[in-house]
């Protein structure tokens, strides 16, 4: 996997992609790839390449020359260019001709293969087209959004990631479809506690009065400290636009209306690795409290002494998920931790350190500093902006900017009159999903038109009620705006990204290269891959043939011998020497269930260069001498057979031979493929490159 990683590093387009896949699949590591569905791995692919976008006429005078035809396929010199040079970047095409001259053969190859897979109908197979469409409609999404917008909003949250801010707040609960006369009633309330909050009374004390978030019981509001992504868009954007020591205006969330209270502002510091030791102690009996306490004392004791804490962990920690790895925990930064633990881990100063013993609600810990990370640069972690910008509510302000450009683009209008006759056909059906309209065919009146597309009352009326939306409780005309608001975005968004290819030539470029890599990848899976794994008569007449392209070196069967005591160290070497005993009689006659490892014997069979220890000595039969360990113990070698080079059997080397066999199958094909589809280069269009 780290092979096909290393690739996507590179932000290499699907052509490069396919042809460095074809490496992958005729290795030895494609037999442990096989249970993996091709389908997460150009979703890898896709992914990978989804924000890279490339100028189609980087190639400064490219030409519309045909270079080469396969069949009555044309492939102009400007498509061959432009492919060559972004998965080139660092050859020029109009000096390394050689360089030139290799990649369009294996160009030629790669089209040669797609022109086979449309003429055996792979693109008309559904799940592939449904798999394009699926890659059609993420990568149309990196296209159409503004990234000016979404530039804004990851350099927004970079700079909020660098500072934390500690908030409390009232929380007056309302749900989102909530009636105007609640919804009102709910401002007036929290309105007024602002007020008395800005006259100067406690606000953990109105908070405890008044808020609805279940947790003030336990936190009398206070939240502690925050940072981006911790919390919804609109509470954190109220926090961070509020200054120190004053309260916010009303703040409306999915939750309902807010007041936040900013207490105080710090440095971000930073992304902590921690490891701990937890004994368990939840609740409230003292007798439980107690004995745990005993027991997390002890351990630290055992730690100031010199114990070893990974070991302890493992031994005597209740998180079954870190003990495993030595008590360590996921990384972590404010936010994320119960609030004891979160301060008892960043207020160790040094790498290493280790806290005092420190109770939580979960019970006590002990918590061993291992590094803490800075913040890194925004180019460092961009990427992973962008990912969460787009995942998080903030991504809805870009969207709100692109639906209302497509608007002005494309003479957007809306009949409100016809929607308003379609909201009079609202009741309290469309709460359980129980709404339907007569005739819903005959409502024809427009709704809204996009470009050249208009859309009917029925078409909503259909979507609605396909839709079966569940309400517990609401106003169902608001229900039904909001549904009506969706639809409309939706179907706005879907024409903008219906025209990609003909408005953006970048966009076709790339999707035309993601369906051949498809087909490519469905056929050659077909034809290769799959058959030769599975053409098992085919593997073994392959590998009878070619015995002598796998071999093994010279090879050394050795004995290693390590025993911890000199005296019985020369008892072994003496029934080694003398060969009566098997291994299995050493074994039993040294070791007891006292000392069960005092004799180890280790049997190798390696070729020259495969064991540091083996290749120390001259490979003769026979025994060398000790080495005496540092540790006290001895060790010596029993060279048994040096073995001359000899063919692998098929299971020594299955790897290799099948990877060989597809590479066979794989030039074979292309042969009947060059014989079936003739292929003509035009010689003097290709030379224009380097004239």
């Amino acid at each position: 996997m780290l092979y096909i990683a290393s690739i996507i590093k590179k932000k290499q387009s699907l052509l490069n992609l396919a042809f460095y896949l074809y490496k992958f699949k005729k290795s030895n590591m494609y037999s442990s790839f096989l249970s993996m569905k091709k389908q997460s791995l150009f979703l890898v692919l896709i992914l990978g390449s989804c924000f890279y976008t490339t100028n189609l006429h980087a190639a400064e005078g490219a030409q519309e020359d045909v270079l080469f035809s396969i069949g009555d396929t044309e492939i102009t010199l400007d498509e061959f260019s432009r492919v060559y040079q972004r998965n080139n970047p660092n050859s020029d095409i109009h000096t390394d001709q050689k360089d030139v001259e290799d990649y369009l053969d294996l160009y030629i190859n790669f089209r040669l293969k797609v022109k086979e897979a449309k003429n055996e109908g792979i693109d008309t197979i559904s799940h592939i087209n449904d798999e394009l469409e699926g890659y059609r409609k993420q990568l149309a999404r990196s296209f159409i959004f503004d990234k000016d917008v979404t530039e804004s909003l990851i350099k927004e949250a970079y700079e909020r990631m660098k500072e934390e801010v500690r908030v409390s707040h009232v929380l007056i609960s309302l749900p989102e479809n909530a009636l105007p006369a609640d919804t009102l009633e709910a401002y007036r309330k929290i309105m007024n506690i602002r007020r008395r909050a800005v006259r100067g009374e406690d606000f953990a004390k109105l908070a405890v009065e008044n808020s609805q978030d279940p947790s003030v019981s336990q936190n009398k509001g206070d939240i502690g400290y925050l940072t981006a992504f911790r919390t919804v868009y609109p509470f954190e954007t109220a926090a961070y636009n509020t200054a120190e020591g004053e309260v916010s205006m009303p703040v409306r969330t999915r939750f309902g209306y807010h007041i936040i209270k900013v207490h105080e502002r710090r440095q971000a510091r930073g992304e902590m690795v921690a490891a701990h030791i937890l004994i368990s102690a939840e609740g409230e009996d003292e007798e439980k409290l107690k004995e745990a306490e005993m027991k997390i004392n002890h351990i630290k004791s055992l730690l100031d002494e010199g114990g070893d804490f990974r070991r302890l962990a493992m031994k005597h920690s209740d998180d079954q998920f870190s003990s495993r790895r030595g008590g360590e925990l996921p990384p972590f930064s404010t936010g994320r931790m119960v609030p004891e633990f979160e301060q008892a881990a960043y207020a160790l100063e040094n790498d290493g350190d280790i806290s005092d013993p420190v109770k939580t609600p979960f019970g006590y810990h002990i918590i061993k500093r291992i590094h803490v990370h800075p913040l890194p640069t925004l180019e460092a972690i961009r990427s992973d902006l962008r990912n969460r910008v787009e995942r998080d509510t903030r991504s809805d302000i870009a969207k709100k900017e692109l639906i209302e450009r497509i608007k002005s683009e494309n003479n957007f209008r809306f009949w409100r009159a016809n929607y308003e006759e379609l909201e009079k056909l609202v009741d309290e059906n469309l709460l359980t999903g129980a709404w339907t309209v007569q005739d819903a065919g005959k409502y024809t009146k427009p709704l809204f038109r996009i470009g050249d597309t208009t859309y009917q009352q029925k078409d909503f009326i259909y979507h609605v009620e396909n839709q079966r939306i569940r309400r517990r409780s609401g106003d169902p005309k608001d229900i039904f705006k909001q549904l009506y608001n969706q639809f409309q975005d939706d179907k706005i968004i879907e024409f903008e990204e219906f025209l990609l290819e003909e408005k953006n030539p970048n966009f076709k470029a790339l999707m035309n290269e993601y369906r051949n890599g498809i087909l490519l990848f469905e056929l050659t899976d077909r034809k290769i891959w799959s058959q030769a794994l599975q053409d098992t008569t085919g593997l073994k007449t392959f590998h009878e043939k070619n015995k002598d392209r796998f071999m093994w070196d010279e090879r050394a069967d050795v004995n290693i011998y390590t025993i911890k005591e000199d005296r019985t160290a020369r008892r072994v070497k003496r029934w080694a020497n003398r060969g009566r005993l098997s291994k299995d009689e050493m074994l039993s006659r040294v070791n007891d269930d006292e000392n069960p490892d005092k004799l180890k014997i280790e049997n190798k069979l390696v070729e020259r260069g495969g064991h540091n220890l083996i290749d120390m000595y001259e490979w003769e039969t026979g025994i060398t001498e000790n080495i005496n360990n540092p540790d006290g113990s001895v060790t010596f070698l029993q060279f048994n057979e040096i073995r001359k080079p000899e063919p692998k059997k098929l299971n020594e080397a299955r790897g290799f031979i099948v990877s060989a066999y597809q590479e066979h199958l794989e030039k074979e094909w292309v042969k009947e493929l060059r014989a079936k589809y003739p292929v003509n280069i035009n010689h003097t269009v290709l030379e224009s490159l380097w004239k």
